[in-house]
């Protein structure tokens, strides 16, 4: 997947890997919607990529891929990423 740069040079690029677990996951549905939500919560992903945006936002790097990733490098996963 290629990502354009917004300051016009050339586009970052991402490389997903996609695995296949031991268990099959059914379609998505309900139970899957109300799985994610939990997982969500649980491990409070959406308050921290807030975060993280809010601070790429106030900091406005250069490079705001290599800043998330350095915040999330630098930050202990119980805490906020920064």
């Amino acid at each position: 997947i290629s990502l354009p740069d917004a300051g016009g040079a050339s586009p970052s690029k991402l490389k997903l890997l996609v695995r296949q677990g031991a268990a099959k996951r059914a379609p998505l549905g309900e139970d899957a919607i109300g799985d994610a939500a939990e997982y969500l919560e649980r491990h409070k992903l959406q308050q921290r990529i807030q975060g993280l945006i809010q601070r790429v936002l106030k900091a406005q790097p250069a490079d705001p891929y290599r800043f998330m990733v350095d915040c999330l490098r630098n930050s202990d996963s119980a805490r906020d990423a920064c």
